[in-house]
Formats: structure tokens, sequence, C-alpha cells
């Protein structure tokens, strides 16, 4: 370090001040006070901070004119249009809104804390099934719905989550399960198959293609309930992939393993299992949460079950026009 005393700030203090004892504790609050008065002379030469305005939105307005645009018996769309635009019949989803709105609070209309009402249930489940239709952002819709990015991005994540089976369904499955085909504490059949994207990109369709298909195709992982009810749904992996190379990185067992989901425990033959199994072919691995299908005529019914599970994917193929 050079010598130069110029090149010390002039708010230290002269070493030789403080070899004085006497004087030292003046000498160090001294420093400190130098210390702050330059902090603060950086604070008031910096930006002040400024809070965001606030924007007043017509939540009400807004919800009216969602009702007379698509929901009120004499709307300006009829259901065509409806079903192009939210990617399903207006029966669905007034039958999805109105689950949720009787299963989750946070899809339940409340007021705010000044006593105005917030977002209706129609509000915030089309923006989140608007942004999973087209993939938009979450601000794509806040003229329409006078809705905030943020309240938009929370609601698509709440959405996404409720979709999720909790402990009561899984019993339910475990007992129509059990009745119908005799496996107790069976989820579902787990599989995957290649679906044809026609409108795939041609700078990506180097990534998609197989060779035993002559179009571009999207492998897709999908768990159902006997009900239809898809709770899983895995795609979207570029290059050729089988069924093993999609199961060790699909989040379907994410939740059990960080131990944040429901109990999924059942108990049979005298046996207490810890968590619940999926019907696969072969090629799984050997998993405790997967059972492998085998020939056998005393196990034709699990064969049989196999069947009956994929009628969800010849379903969704149907509707999606593959």
């Amino acid at each position: 370090m050079s010598s130069d005393s110029s090149s010390t700030p002039d708010y230290y203090p002269d070493p030789d001040v403080i070899s004085d004892s006497d004087s030292g504790d003046e000498v160090i609050f001294s420093a400190i006070l130098d210390d702050a008065r330059v902090l603060v002379e950086h604070c008031e030469r910096s930006q002040p901070l400024t809070r965001r305005p606030h924007r007043q939105r017509d939540r009400v307005g807004a919800h009216e004119w969602l009702m007379q645009d698509y929901l009120s018996p004499d709307a300006t769309f009829d259901a065509e249009q409806f079903r192009r635009r939210f990617r399903l019949s207006r029966q669905l989803f007034l039958r999805i809104v109105g689950d949720l709105e009787r299963d989750y609070a946070f899809f339940q209309q409340q007021d705010d804390a000044r006593g105005k009402p917030g977002y209706s249930p129609l509000q915030k489940c089309t923006t989140a099934i608007r942004q999973l239709a087209y993939g938009t952002t979450s601000d794509a819709m806040e003229e329409y719905l006078q809705m905030s990015e943020t309240m938009a991005r929370e609601a698509l994540h709440t959405f996404c989550e409720c979709e999720k089976p909790t402990q009561a369904d899984i019993q339910k499955i475990y007992e129509v399960h059990e009745q119908r085909h005799g496996f107790p504490g069976m989820l579902g059949s787990l599989d995957c198959t290649h679906w044809a994207w026609e409108a795939c990109p041609v700078a990506w369709q180097g990534q998609y293609h197989r060779g035993d298909h002559d179009e571009p195709t999207v492998i897709v992982e999908a768990a159902a309930s006997f009900e239809l009810w898809i709770w899983h749904v895995f795609f979207g992996m570029p290059d050729v992939n089988n069924d093993i190379a999609v199961i060790n990185v699909s989040p379907l067992f994410d939740r059990l393993v960080n131990g944040v989901g429901p109990d999924t425990s059942f108990f049979t033959n005298g046996i207490n299992y810890e968590c619940k199994y999926y019907l696969v072919d072969g090629i799984y691995p050997d998993w405790a949460t997967l059972v492998h299908s085998f020939t056998c005529r005393l196990m034709i019914n699990k064969n049989i079950t196999r069947k009956n599970m994929s009628r969800p994917e010849r379903t969704s193929k149907g509707n999606l026009g593959y």
C-alpha cells in the first residue's frame, strides 16, 4: 500500500491517534459517525424508492362481461366458439368451476380488505384454462378479466395443483379398482404412447422424428382413473425416447419422493403397504410402485384391466383429433 496520505480517505482516523489509549474510544466513535455520514450521503444521492401506482380494476364489470360473452343464455359466442377458445365444452367448464369452488377456498369469491368483492371462480378458472389452452403469458388477459399478472399466475398454479388426487380420491380409486378388478392398492395403469405432431415446426422435426413413424411424434405419459380423470400428463421430450427414458425424468413420483404427497398406504392380506402402485408392461424398471403384467391364465384379469385402462388414451386421441 502506498504511503501517500492522499490515497487514504479523510474519514479514517490517524493510526497515531488510535494508539493513544486515553482518546481511543472517542476516535472509534468519531470514525463510526464518519462512516454513517458517508452512508447517508450515498443514500441521498441514490434514486428515491417509489411504489407502483395502484390500478383500479373493475372486477365485477369483468365478471359480467365474461358472463355475457360466453355463459349467459343469450351469450355473444355460441357453444362451438366456446369449445374452440377454451378447448373444452361449456358444460365441462361449468362442472370444473363448480367442483373447484366447492372443494378449494382459493376458487371461492371473497371480499378484499376494502370490503369489495374479489375475483369470481369463473374469472380464476378462465385465466388458468386459457393459459393452458394457448400457452400465453399471465398478463395476456389482463384487460379482459381485469386481473393482475400475479393473480393470474397464482390461479394457474393452484389450478394445476388441484387436479392431483387427494387422499380421499385415492381411497375411492382403491375401492373401485378392488371391486371391479380385484387389485387392492392399484391407482391405475401407466404407459406411454407416441402421438403424431402434424403441426411440428420445421426446425424441430429432426428432434421429434422416429424411424418407425412417417411424421414427427411426441411421446406422452399419462395416468388416469376409471372415470377418465387424467391427473398426470407428461410430454414434450425431444429425441428418440422410450418408456424408461420418460419415467426417469417424469414428475409422477416427485411428491412421493419428497414426502409431501397424500397418504397412499393400503392394507391387504394382513400386510400394510406404504405406497400405491401402477400396472405397467415389461419394459418398466422393477420399482415398488410399478407392478408388471405377465401372461398367465390365472391372471387374465390383469390383462383385461390394462386393456380397460387404455380407454383414456383412445378417448383423448378421439377428442383431440389424432
